[in-house]
This record gives C-alpha cells, structure tokens and sequence, in this order.
C-alpha cells in the first residue's frame, strides 16, 4: 500500500512538474510569478528525487508471493507439528493462533462451546463434514476443534 501510494504522489507531482516548467516558459524572466514558480519546480524536483529513493528502496523490499510461500516438505512438516506446537506454545502464541482462524469463538471453563472459522478454515471444516446415516433422520458429523488445544 505505501508504494502505491507513493507512487500515486510521484504521479502528481510529475504532472504538475511538468505543468509548471511548460507554464514558465510564458512568463517573464525576473518577475515575481517566474520567480515563485521557479522556486515550485525545485521544491518539487526535490520531492521527486526523494520519492524516487523511497520506491526503489520500498520496491527492493518487496518480495515475490512465490518465494514467500512454503514448500510441500515445509508444510508438511508444519501440519505434523501443528498440534504439538499449539499444545507447547504460551497463552500469547495461542491466542494469535486462534485470531488467525477463528472469527468467534466461545470457550467454557472446560470446553469450547461454539466457533466460527475464518476463510478458507470454514471452507475447510465444511469440506471434513461427514454423513454417518441413510435415512431422513440423516446426521452429519463435523470436525470438531479438540479442547486441549485451547
């Protein structure tokens, strides 16, 4: 977001840059409107100049979404681990956990008594809805969040 912002400024600045050094050409020379829109155009240069840095820097600090993405062996890895590391973690790692993919989520003294998941978790915990009969009194089975983790 800020690069796009700073260059939406670069954008306009670049464009009244340009209008005023086409403008000064009309006026002039030593008088108080050249003088001023002289004074304009150096301000702005300099603003470009420094923006110009900003975004290359801003632009050499972003990072490629392909490269910031785990591989499979990674997230392998870290959904085998994934209750282990909750069950080990302190109340503040699990609290960012639980921010991540719950929406609401309301817990007893014992246990958790109602949540709703962020996408795609909610997705997901549809998807893992299973059928357990074959008449009309047909029960579904959801994955339900196992207590310790909380």
């Amino acid at each position: 977001m800020d690069l796009h912002s700073k260059q939406a400024v670069l954008k306009r600045i670049d464009s009244e840059l340009k209008e005023r050094s086409l403008g000064i050409i009309k006026l002039d020379k030593g008088t108080d409107m050249w003088n001023v829109n002289e004074n304009k155009i150096n301000e702005l240069s300099q603003q470009k100049q420094e923006l110009d840095k900003e975004i290359d820097k801003l632009i050499a600090n972003t990072t490629d979404p392909k490269e910031d993405g785990l591989n499979i062996e990674d997230f392998l890895n870290l959904s085998k681990n994934a209750s282990r590391i909750v069950q080990s973690a302190n109340a503040i790692v699990k609290d960012q956990i639980c921010r991540l993919i719950f929406l609401n989520l309301t817990v007893n003294e014992e246990k958790v008594v109602s949540y709703q998941a962020k996408e795609p978790f909610a997705t997901l915990l549809k998807m893992r809805s299973i059928s357990t009969g074959r008449d009309d009194r047909t029960r579904t089975c959801d994955l339900l969040v196992p207590n310790e983790a909380f």
